[in-house]
């Protein structure tokens, strides 16, 4: 517990060290200053209607639709800063920010021989995906198995959106936890415990590279990385250490994700996972094993403590999304493991693929139509602005209530 303590005080040290560093060596752009750099895309490139929208520090940079970008490939952006207006979604105020309109725009080489291995990777998946399944179909099954957002409607999207299920189409760490569950399984069959794990940590690499390296996938990546290296050193229960030291990377690496949703809700739901869950099964569910037991702590716990975000980012909270989520998070470890195997099938011989994706096609099915059949009564709670402190209460009194759970849960029958 001391090593835990003072490991924690000297990550607390270098933190604050880095955001002073980062802070007063960014370089500040400015209105009309002309620009010049490449970006590599690490994940697909957000569409808009009138082409594609990228985020590089505090610029937002709009690319034409004239030309096609994917993950990647890397490009030579020139252009010159602006200034425009737009109204914010989270509050309706009126926000002047720093922009490139239809820059120049040059494809480079990628000599990083990963990456471009994973994009191809991808591209065959995605090729063999839609030639069995349907565009949305095909679409959901990419985000659930790689975490990747395309082909599907903005219908089917909003729905996701509105019933709380869109953090599934996305890579995160079930995905990476049934990935390298399977690894470390198949290799064990054939290696050593310590070598088993070394490869099993090298496909959990690759398998982020695959998805996009997004926040949620470098976050769950990171913490399966942690947690197989405790293995290898016979220390296994130190996950919410590997979560921090986790967010301690990620944030030293990147200051600025710390103001990124994506990355607050990735985090603070696996916290919750980690420390609700076990007081949940432990003090409402003992003795009691249910069909979909698993399913309702483990969306209780991220949804308890998330709603305060969801409230600030959003403004408003699906009374739906817990039982929508019930409804389709069964379906999930099944449409990981037809699809994963459909994926490697499809780059040996895609006909191969065909069986194990005519199987996911009722379950995609059934999950959209779950999905659609809930938006249409979403029952939202809305507030227009949530106040700091409310959500700082929020968490003083939650923690409070761990804490006494966990000082008296066997005292607890029910």
């Amino acid at each position: 517990m001391r090593l835990v303590i003072v490991f924690i005080l000297i990550t607390v040290v270098l933190f604050s060290a880095r955001i002073i560093f980062f802070y007063t060596t960014s370089p500040n752009f400015q209105k009309g200053e002309d620009v010049n750099f490449t970006y590599t895309f690490f994940s697909d490139p957000t569409r808009i209607p009138s082409g594609y929208l990228l985020k590089v520090k505090n610029i937002r940079i709009f690319l034409p639709k004239t030309q096609e970008f994917s993950y990647g490939e890397t490009v030579a952006i020139k252009g010159k800063i602006t200034e425009q207006e737009r109204v914010s979604k989270r509050d309706n105020l009126l926000l002047k920010e720093l922009v490139i309109n239809n820059p120049e725009v040059e494809k480079i080489k990628n000599n990083n021989f990963l990456l471009s291995l994973t994009s191809v990777i991808r591209q065959k998946v995605t090729s063999i995906y839609g030639k069995y399944l349907g565009q949305n179909e095909s679409g959901l099954l990419m985000g659930i198995v790689f975490g990747i957002r395309q082909g599907m409607d903005s219908d089917l999207l909003a729905a996701f959106r509105t019933t709380g299920v869109l953090h599934v189409i996305a890579a995160s760490g079930s995905n990476v936890s049934l990935v390298s569950g399977f690894l470390l399984a198949t290799f064990l069959a054939f290696m050593k415990r310590r070598v088993a794990i070394l490869f099993t940590l090298a496909g959990i690499i690759f398998y982020a590279f695959l998805s996009g390296l997004d926040t949620s996938i470098v976050r769950a990546s990171l913490m399966a990385a942690f947690s197989y290296g405790a293995l290898l050193f016979g220390r296994q229960n130190y996950s919410v250490l590997a979560l921090y030291t986790t967010g301690f990377i990620m944030l030293f690496v990147d200051p600025e994700i710390i103001g990124d949703i994506g990355f607050q809700l990735s985090f603070l739901s696996t916290f919750g996972i980690l420390i609700l869950k076990p007081l949940i099964d432990n003090v409402l569910f003992r003795n009691r094993n249910f069909f979909l037991r698993d399913d309702f702590s483990t969306t209780i716990s991220a949804q308890v403590m998330t709603v305060p975000i969801m409230f600030s980012a959003f403004s408003a909270y699906s009374l739906i999304s817990i039982p929508v989520n019930l409804f389709v998070l069964w379906t999930i470890p099944l449409l990981m493991i037809l699809g994963g195997i459909a994926a490697v099938a499809s780059l040996l011989f895609s006909v191969f693929a065909a069986p194990f994706l005519y199987l996911c096609l009722p379950l995609l099915l059934y999950f959209e139509n779950i999905s659609l059949a809930f938006a249409r009564y979403s029952f939202p709670v809305q507030i227009d602005k949530t106040p700091q402190v409310l959500i700082l209460g929020y968490y003083i009194f939650l923690a409070s209530i761990i804490l006494f759970l966990n000082k008296h849960r066997k005292n607890f029958k029910f």
